[in-house]
């Protein structure tokens, strides 16, 4: 798992504390700073160049468009905002850093979740792309990135492996169990989620009951769970 740090800018104190208290939930997550003063917003981000900034757009004396200009290295922003969807002046900046989304006040858990399920996929300039050969018999081989690994579902003898923004990877020539193996030897985190399936960090939404949402080329896909191995308690130390 990428570890990726983050600063949050907001001039309300209790709304940082909830927002802290949001991201806890997500381990790749590490907090940098909190900062409740946007005036010494900018030196702080410049300075210790976190990989994400949670950025107010709506504070006294300086707002967060100031802030996103002055910013001077690459990195994602999600904006803070208590009464707009993205401005266009905003989407359109021309600025280094790049704008990942935006998180309405009061936080919505589910838009939290959508955007760092988001930032956890993207994968920053400098951190080089991982990916996994999967071979297909004696077809063309597969170079999946691992950030957009999913789900990977047993048909007969067959695997389909189902990405998080691509089309699906069907009826490949690994049995379950042997794409088990390859991904143990590339030393892959993954789960069993029923017998016939098994999931990846980056390919979970949402548990709904006794289903599990997951993700099939943008497609929310709903999936019954099995307590396979202690599924429940990976999928809480995922998740807290």
């Amino acid at each position: 798992m990428i570890k990726r740090n983050y600063i949050a800018v907001d001039d309300e104190p209790i709304f940082l504390k909830e927002l802290k208290e949001q991201l806890r939930a997500y381990p790749f997550l590490n907090e940098l700073d909190l900062i409740s003063d946007p005036f010494e917003a900018i030196e702080i981000i410049n300075t210790k160049k976190p990989d994400i900034v949670f950025l107010d757009h709506d504070m006294p004396g300086i707002n967060g468009r100031d802030v996103l200009k002055a910013i001077n290295f690459k990195t994602q922003i999600v904006f803070i905002t208590s009464n707009f969807s993205p401005i266009q002046d905003v989407i359109n900046h021309d600025g280094i850093a790049s704008i990942q989304g935006y998180i309405s006040k009061p936080i919505s858990v589910e838009k939290i979740k959508d955007i760092c399920l988001k930032l956890n996929s993207t994968d920053r300039n400098h951190i080089p792309r991982k990916k996994l050969t999967v071979p297909n018999g004696k077809k063309e081989d597969y170079y999946i990135e691992l950030s957009e690994l999913s789900y990977i579902e047993a048909s007969s003898k067959y695997t389909n492996w189902h990405l998080v923004d691509a089309p699906t990877l069907k009826n490949l020539t690994l049995s379950l169990k042997e794409s088990k193996e390859l991904l143990s030897s590339n030393k892959i985190d993954f789960k069993e989620l029923n017998r016939s399936t098994i999931v990846f960090e980056n390919g979970i939404k949402r548990r709904r009951n006794k289903d599990l949402i997951l993700v099939s080329n943008g497609r929310d896909m709903e999936i019954g769970i099995k307590d396979t191995e202690g599924f429940f308690s990976w999928l809480k130390s995922k998740f807290r």
